[in-house]
């Protein structure tokens, strides 16, 4: 497993447990750069890689991202070992590959789960 992902605080260093396959990953390339729609290249941070139904999916955090604000893409990876990120356009599919990593994030304590934030917030 790549130590970037490793030491993220997203991963809890059991790929059975997610259903995620970091283990091909280089652990000296612990970041994808990301050419935006302008041209203009933005370096992050690999988060996580998990799956869920069928697909795979990836978290990525901009190294300059002071909100904690990601972005998930599908994941491929090619012959070669290359990474090959595609866009989701599905509503529904983006909201439950979302709902999935919040899960994830949740189950290895990194998020309380929502029962627990909707009874803090009650009170």
């Amino acid at each position: 497993m790549s130590e970037d992902l490793r030491n993220s605080g997203a991963c809890s260093g059991d790929c059975a447990g997610c259903g995620g396959d970091c283990t091909s990953f280089d652990s000296e390339k612990q970041t994808i750069t990301l050419t935006l729609d302008d041209d203009s290249q933005l370096e992050c941070r690999v988060i996580n890689i998990f799956q869920a139904k069928e697909q795979k999916y990836i978290v990525l955090l901009p190294l300059d991202s002071t909100d904690g604000e990601g972005y998930l893409f599908r994941f491929f990876q090619e012959e070669g070992g290359n990474p090959r990120l595609e866009n989701i356009d599905d509503e529904d599919e983006y909201s439950f590959a979302a709902d999935v990593f919040e899960n994830l994030m949740s189950q290895a304590g990194f998020l309380e789960p929502e029962d627990q934030e909707d009874e803090s917030a009650q009170e």
